[in-house]
């Protein structure tokens, strides 16, 4: 974001600081598309079900996956949820230690 939307801006005052991120911040989430989430703004991607194709690989997502799929096998429950996967909508960390 910094490199893309704000590089080389100049401010005289945090007015203009946070309302120039927040605007980034809006363009970022609703207008631009994104390569590693298929051409899809964050907006549109938060609307998906599933799991996304992307046009990277994420090494934390497969790991999560595979002690996933390792804690289902061991208990027997076929209902995955991938939801520690993906992370909150709207791009938010879950509370607590990381």
């Amino acid at each position: 974001m910094k490199n893309e939307l704000l590089k080389g801006k100049r401010f005289t005052d945090i007015a203009q600081v946070r309302d120039a991120v927040a605007k980034a911040v809006d363009f970022y989430n609703f207008q631009r598309p994104h390569m590693s989430i298929n051409m899809m703004t964050p907006a549109e991607a938060a609307l998906c079900e599933g799991v996304l194709e992307k046009w990277w690989v994420s090494y934390r997502e497969k790991a999560v996956r595979a002690i996933m799929e390792k804690q289902a096998l061991e208990t027997g429950d076929n209902n995955i949820s991938l939801s520690a996967v993906h992370g909150l909508t709207g791009g938010r960390r879950p509370e607590g230690d990381p």
